[in-house]
């Protein structure tokens, strides 16, 4: 006489299903992870991609936008060249995300510009609109924002330049949130009129445009008319070191 199976449980029929789903998402992983590895960084490259991520970009900035290339790798994360726009241009941008973090359900990011040019327009014209991404309250954070060699000019109406700042590097950190950017300037230097700037600073950025204070450790460039002058077209103001500044 055969002896009848055993009659599996609820909880064992469950645990079954449980051990099938698993092994079933190991194996489509498995599977799938191969495809993102290598596909991410070819798909970066397609021309296709790149008009998108002009168009998005260009909508952001409210103004025309062109890259002439990118990349991605898993070690350096998306690589930007030769970014263009009207008052903006940067040789290089650096987007890497910070996947240990991400492992832990937390997001972090880091970003390189190289060779940043921002050129500002003298005159109380109103600047373009910019379209901020509208994230969650908590915000994006960005860990580390570094600024390598850029470039500060102010232009008049009639295409000359009134004021240039040079040699521009800076350490920063901040979040976006709510369609806003906020940057604490941990420490930068710049050179302006063959002088040396350092110090610190915050910048905040929202749709209507840019404010910021800068606090410069030099006495005489925090007292030049000219240098408030220029950073007054971005609406920044400057103070001494001994000033700490404060958000708007």
């Amino acid at each position: 006489m055969m002896t009848p199976a055993p009659t599996m449980t609820f909880r064992g029929r469950l645990w079954c299903w449980t051990r099938r789903l698993v092994r079933v998402s190991l194996l489509v992983l498995i599977a799938a992870a191969p495809a993102v590895y290598f596909g991410a960084p070819v798909l970066a490259r397609q021309e296709k991609v790149r008009h998108r991520v002009e168009a998005a970009l260009s909508r952001t900035m409210g103004t025309p936008v062109e890259i002439s290339s990118m990349a991605w790798s898993w070690k350096d994360g998306l690589t930007i060249q030769d970014f263009r726009s009207i008052a903006l241009k940067i040789d290089s941008i650096q987007i890497q995300p910070k996947f240990l973090k991400l492992a832990r359900g937390k997001s972090g990011t880091r970003v390189l510009l190289e060779n940043p040019q921002v050129a500002v327009l003298d005159t109380d014209a109103a600047a373009p609109e910019l379209r901020l991404p509208k994230l969650c309250k908590k915000g994006f954070p960005l860990d580390n924002v570094e600024v390598r060699n850029g470039t500060y000019t102010v232009m008049g109406a009639d295409g000359t330049r009134h004021a240039t700042i040079t040699g521009i590097t800076a350490d920063a950190g901040g979040r976006l949130a709510n369609r806003e950017a906020y940057l604490n300037i941990w420490s930068f230097s710049a050179t302006y009129n063959g002088a040396e700037l350092t110090g610190k600073g915050m910048l905040h950025l929202t749709q209507e445009g840019l404010t910021g204070e800068l606090s410069v450790n030099e006495a005489a460039a925090a007292q030049s008319s000219d240098l408030q002058k220029a950073l007054k077209a971005s609406k920044i103001t400057l103070k001494e070191a001994t000033a700490e500044p404060r958000w708007y």
